[in-house]
């Protein structure tokens, strides 16, 4: 049973985190439009939307 949650509980914070990355990926492009050099700007996006799935990840529905 507890691995049961443990796993529900991971898919969970991955389907939410998917939901955040694709309801704000206009607005972070956006913004890094503003602040980053062209040339490096589809690379930083890429990054960030790395870094919100690991801290989903990392801190999982609920564990923050």
């Amino acid at each position: 049973m507890f691995y049961l949650l443990l796993i529900v509980t991971f898919l969970v914070a991955l389907l939410v985190c998917y939901i955040v990355s694709k309801l704000f990926n206009d607005s972070i492009y956006k913004i890094l439009q503003l602040i980053v050099p062209e040339a490096i700007n589809e690379a930083w996006l890429k990054y960030i939307k790395f870094a919100i799935y690991i801290l989903t990840a990392v801190f999982p529905v609920g564990a923050a």
